[in-house]
């Protein structure tokens, strides 16, 4: 975006922003110049921040002692607001809203307030056990954030060790981490190829913070925003040893990926030459997955893996790539309303005059894999088999499973076996798969809402907690002024509760909404009914 003035572009440069969308409202004919004022602040504090770097499309100016700004813009149309100060994190940053929401703000009046949150830091050192600094080791910090309602730890902030042993972490947003330092070979004493050769190399094995082998004995480190905290390792001298093998089953003129992995974290990786040859030097000692992956003509995942321990070098290792599991996914339609071809009240399988359309989708994803969410797959209809329902290319693991429906159909059941897959994972293993099963129904019912503080609509998220103890259905604000409709609900009952954002909340963990369900708004739904709430939004802090 352009800037106005020199000064203000000059502040640009290294310093990160948070972005607010504002609808101008009320709206005025022929977008008439409206001022919009706001503040930003500290979140912790709430004390003004003073000389930050506001923005407003081509506008840009910087706030004053109080933290105030103002701009003029054009009334009734949406504006990107971003704050900027050097020692601040943005929204982006900590990965908020990650519902697909923009951080919105209704401006009609009252003052936009625009919250940066303070950096927090880690700094340390690294030794060796005889008290020799050790340079180049990369700290990892394994950071804890919400997906889609679930936690997970993502490696997401690294950095590297100086000749003396320390390292510098900072930029960090608050919440909870594990700190790693990687495998790492010792380049003192011969040098390297030598002692390899000589069966002398000597390196450090993956320890996580303060001196673990894994996440299972690790100390999680939690940092307020703005903290600083100190961590020091000291790594112990381990045997390096090489990994040597053949691929096989390589698709004509393709390849395969080989990684070492321990505990979930890649140590090292390498790609496998066109004959399937590939080699893994100077991995210390330990206990590691060598995962191969590869893909066929089609795109369709090719994959294989071997669990290893080493405590000398390994060659001829064999990985058989393979094509993934396909799990068949059955699924009956309970109708309840006069439509064609299915009577009232008839159920039936799934049947080829549902063509290649989806019937309900399947998504599988793998939460005991670091750095990720899991393999995302999602159901698909196998090209060869067109009347086939099924989930292809899954690799042998533990899965959460998630079944979606479009109204007014929604998903009654979904079970593998005697697994109810709606509370429990799906273990997915070699050998001939149960089918998945799922039963959909059409009288489901439709819930709509308006989020209210002080008379005022207001923007918010809500939660439908069944009763039932299936996982909670979130609802986001649809709409302007914080109106929300959600269809295809499965009738029950349910508590409601309304928050200013979900940013940061397991809403999927029942323990996590414990200490807020006395402020839930508890509502029966009767199939095909439809039902209109006012809700309250809850502030995180309350």
């Amino acid at each position: 975006m352009p800037i106005r003035t020199v000064a203000i572009a000059a502040l640009l440069c290294g310093v990160c922003g948070v972005a607010v969308a504002a609808q101008l409202a009320p709206p005025l004919p022929h977008h008439a110049p409206v001022k919009v004022s706001g503040r930003v602040i500290n979140s912790v504090s709430s004390e003004p921040i003073r000389r930050a770097l506001v923005q407003a499309e081509d506008q840009a100016v910087l706030t004053d002692a109080e933290g105030r700004f103002q701009f003029e813009v054009d009334a009734g149309s949406y504006v990107q607001f971003t704050a900027r100060k050097p020692g601040f994190l943005n929204d982006d940053e900590q990965e908020r809203n990650r519902n697909g929401q923009s951080s919105r703000r209704m401006v009609g009046g009252q003052t936009l307030i625009i919250k940066l949150t303070p950096e927090a830091l880690i700094a340390g050192n690294v030794r060796a056990v005889d008290g020799e600094p050790l340079e180049r080791v990369r700290i990892r910090a394994v950071y804890e954030h919400i997906v889609e309602g679930r936690k997970v730890w993502q490696s997401r902030f690294a950095a590297p060790t100086d000749e003396d042993g320390d390292f510098r972490m900072a930029d960090l947003p608050p919440g909870n981490f594990y700190l790693v330092a990687d495998a790492t070979p010792d380049v003192k004493g011969l040098p390297f190829r030598l002692a390899t050769r000589a069966g002398q190399a000597q390196g450090y094995q993956t320890t996580y913070y303060p001196d673990a082998p894994d996440q299972a004995s690790a100390t999680v480190m939690h940092l307020a925003a703005g903290q600083q905290k100190r961590a020091d390792f000291l790594l112990h001298r381990v045997p390096l040893y090489d990994i040597s093998g053949v691929v096989a089953g390589i698709p004509e003129g393709g390849g395969a990926r080989v990684q070492v992995e321990q505990g979930g974290l890649p140590v090292h990786g390498n790609f496998a030459e066109t004959s399937g040859k590939f080699q893994l030097n100077a991995i210390p000692a330990g206990t590691y997955t060598v995962v191969a992956h590869g893909s066929d003509a089609n795109g369709s995942e090719l994959y294989a893996e071997r669990q290893i321990t080493l405590a000398r070098d390994v060659s001829n290792l064999q990985l058989a790539l393979e094509p993934g599991l396909s799990i068949p996914i059955n699924v009956q339609r309970v109708a309840t309303r006069a439509a064609k071809p299915t009577k009232p009240g008839v159920t039936r399988s799934l049947g080829p005059d549902m063509g290649a359309g989806l019937p309900v989708l399947i998504r599988l994803l793998q939460p005991d894999r670091f750095g990720m969410p899991g393999g995302n797959y999602m159901g698909t209809v196998s090209p060869q088999k067109p009347t086939r329902f099924s989930v292809d290319n899954v690799v042998p693991g533990k899965y959460l499973v998630s079944a979606m429906e479009n109204a007014p159909w929604y998903v009654e059941s979904i079970r593998r076996g005697s697994v109810d897959l709606a509370r429990e994972e799906m273990v997915v293993s070699h050998g001939e798969q149960e089918p998945i099963e799922v039963v959909l129904r059409d009288d489901s019912a439709r819930l709509r809402g308006q989020m209210m503080r002080e008379g005022h609509p207001v923007e918010g998220s809500a939660l439908l907690v069944p009763d039932s103890g299936a996982g909670p259905l979130p609802i986001f604000a649809q709409g302007e002024q914080g109106r929300f409709e959600q269809t295809g609900i499965a009738p029950g009952g349910y508590s409601v509760l309304a928050f200013d954002d979900l940013d940061g909340l397991e809403y999927t963990n029942p323990e996590a909404l414990r200490p807020y369900l006395p402020k839930a708004v508890h509502v029966t739904l009767q199939p095909n009914q439809e039902t209109t709430l006012e809700l309250e939004p809850i502030g995180r802090a309350e």
